[in-house]
């Protein structure tokens, strides 16, 4: 049995990176910089990679841009 942990819940731009499928996005990729940088800019908590509180935050952050 594998420990390892999808891409993600581990990279929160996996979903942008993943070129396993077919995707055609209508224009271009989508840029998700200036959102990233005020979510840093803003952000309340600096989580432990690896801790669930990051895994989560990570999945969600995947979740938003699919």
């Amino acid at each position: 049995m594998s420990t390892e942990l999808p891409s993600y819940v581990l990279d929160p731009d996996a979903v942008l990176k993943d070129v396993s499928v077919d995707i055609k996005w209508r224009n271009s990729l989508p840029n998700y910089d200036k959102a990233n940088k005020l979510f840093e800019n803003y952000k309340k908590s600096n989580h432990s990679p690896g801790s669930l509180e990051n895994i989560v935050q990570n999945l969600i952050k995947n979740w938003e841009k699919g």
